[in-house]
């Protein structure tokens, strides 16, 4: 007996929506972190994702330490995100790594993965469309759409963002904002 591909995918989308309610739904920061250790995820015990959150795929994502993301984003993780260590991504950002060719006369998925550096800091509403890499200690400011890679140390804000100016070259901060039912 041979299965319908749409079967396929319909029951993949079932366990990924089973797989975000779980996610979000478990308690204490300890046990979500074991969860996402068990389906491929690198987080270590100074990192935290808030909840809620989407996840677009299982595992796929490779996070360093003292990093923060926030309630409301989206981590799409089909094809990979690899955020540094000392990362603040603010409320409802949506990182993106896969998308539709809109040439393709199938209409054929097309991605790479993003990469954040360390100690960069993007702040709420933020767009990343995939394929970006956001260089260490640069600032994306709210509701900014990021759809080219951004040098280290650089300060981009509108959409499509746009460079404003450079940020100071010395930081050396830990962020550590465990804390639940964090805004």
């Amino acid at each position: 007996m041979r299965v319908d591909s749409k079967v396929i995918t319909q029951i993949k989308f079932i366990l990924l929506w089973i797989y975000n309610k779980l996610y979000n739904y478990t308690p204490l920061f300890t046990f979500k972190q074991i969860l996402l250790r068990n389906t491929g995820v690198v987080i270590p015990n100074s990192s935290v994702i808030h909840t809620p959150v989407r996840f677009f795929g299982i595992g796929n994502i490779e996070i360093g330490e003292h990093t923060t993301i926030n309630p409301g984003c989206y981590l799409d993780n089909r094809v990979g995100i690899k955020i540094g260590n000392n990362v603040s991504v603010a409320h409802d950002t949506k990182i993106y790594t896969l998308g539709h060719n809109i040439d393709n006369p199938f209409f054929l998925g097309k991605g790479k993965p993003v990469v954040i550096c360390d100690y960069v800091c993007i702040f709420s509403n933020v767009l990343i469309m995939p394929g970006v890499k956001i260089g260490k200690g640069s600032v994306i400011y709210p509701g900014s759409v990021v759809t080219k890679s951004i040098g280290e140390y650089e300060v981009y804000a509108g959409n499509p963002a746009k460079f404003i100016r450079f940020r100071s070259q010395k930081q050396s901060y830990t962020i550590d904002y465990k804390y639940w039912f964090a805004l």
